[in-house]
């Protein structure tokens, strides 16, 4: 059917509700396909009022699920992070799972909500979905649930700067590889990908690539979303490497896909990325107005935030410019210690360093180099790591 929600509409203003709300399903579900993402959630939302005006029943319910289920995805889709419409769409999700006796349908809920409360930089409500999760899949031997909640508390541990534990919850989720068509999501590319992070980290590079490599392998012919996310996290860890060539292929790579997709979260990370490529590559100042345009305009997208920043500084840095400089690197900081990001934390040390140094603060400098050392350390590196260096 071209245009279903004609019929949605004709069958609402006609208070045949039921037939109305499969309408806007289908409506919703054919946009929801395309760039309008906030559109279909829209018309998501429409179906749900038709839904609430049923008479009470195991039906009711049932459409009612569907339909914030996939409000919950399209919006997440669309931003990434945390939005009080798609927080409701998912808990709402949570009560009538519980209505339905439908347990996939909690476990895709808090998948959600763990990703857009990850993406938000709130760790401690993402841990809350991660152990959730964990609890639901040794409790009924789900082993969706469980992988993906080993998956999510692996990330949160790389956030936070732990990178001992998040090698090992990540490589205990990945030991579940075989399960991955059952597991589904995004597992296990994002494990993956969070594991080659922490071996690039902890100084274990060549693994690392082999990590990235082998999350290709998995992403490539699956859905947009998935691809998109195994590159805007690749140019994380490119810019680690400081491998300006490969950055700027998965840029090239995933500008178009995230435009043509609506996916706000990459486009952010390509837009960003990219003008650090110019930046780096041909000491191009367009390049810092880009990035800069980027950090101040994430809106909730928290995550990785202090990593922008602290590449930002860099950047600044490298041309000289001291004041744009020392306004990043002091946003960075802030930031760390309010969301408790710190997998970032030694190298924007390091850079407050050398920012000290370029001013000509030796003593105040040895200080903050030697702190940025002893925080490294203090998360499981071997000396000077990767961050500090």
């Amino acid at each position: 059917m071209e245009h279903p929600e004609i019929l949605a509409q004709h069958y609402h203003e006609a208070t045949q509700f039921e037939r109305a709300a499969d309408y806007w399903l289908r409506a919703g579900r054919k946009l929801g396909a395309t760039w309008a993402k906030v559109e279909a959630a829209n018309m998501f939302s429409k179906g749900i009022e038709c839904v609430r005006r049923m008479p009470p029943s195991t039906v009711r319910d049932s459409k009612e699920l569907t339909l914030e289920l996939e409000r919950g995805d399209v919006l997440y889709a669309a931003y990434g992070y945390m939005t009080d419409e798609g927080s409701d769409a998912y808990r709402n999700v949570m009560r009538l799972s519980e209505a339905t006796r439908d347990p996939e349908a909690a476990i895709r809920a808090l998948d959600g909500l763990f990703g857009t409360s990850f993406n938000s930089a709130r760790f401690s409500d993402a841990e809350w979905a991660s152990n959730q999760l964990k609890e639901i899949g040794r409790r009924d031997s789900n082993i969706k649930a469980l992988v993906l909640g080993l998956q999510f508390g692996g990330m949160c541990a790389f956030a936070r700067g732990r990178f001992p534990q998040a090698r090992k919850v990540l490589l205990e989720a990945l030991e579940h590889r075989e399960h991955a068509h059952e597991v589904g999501s995004d597992f296990p590319s994002m494990s993956m990908l969070y594991l080659s992070w922490t071996l690039q980290i902890l100084g274990e590079a060549d693994t690392a690539m082999e990590l990235f490599h082998a999350a290709e392998m998995e992403t490539r012919g699956q859905a947009d979303y998935r691809l998109a996310a195994y590159l805007g996290n690749g140019c994380i860890l490119m810019s680690l490497r400081q491998d300006v060539a490969t950055l700027a292929r998965l840029v090239d790579e995933l500008v178009p896909l995230a435009t043509r997709n609506g996916f706000q979260l990459w486009l952010n990370f390509a837009s960003f990325f990219s003008g650090w490529v110019k930046a780096a590559s041909s000491q191009d100042s367009s390049g810092l107005a880009q990035m800069k345009h980027i950090c101040d305009n994430m809106g909730d997208q928290e995550v990785d935030k202090t990593c922008y920043l602290g590449v930002l500084t860099d950047s600044y840095l490298r041309m000289g410019r001291i004041d744009e400089a020392t306004a990043a690197l002091d946003q960075g900081l802030k930031l760390a210690g309010r969301t408790g990001e710190h997998y970032y934390m030694p190298e924007l040390l390091r850079l407050r360093g050398e920012l000290l140094r370029q001013t000509d603060r030796p003593a105040a400098a040895k200080r903050s180099f030697e702190e940025a050392i002893s925080f490294a350390r203090g998360q499981g590196m071997g000396g000077e790591s990767q961050a500090v260096t």
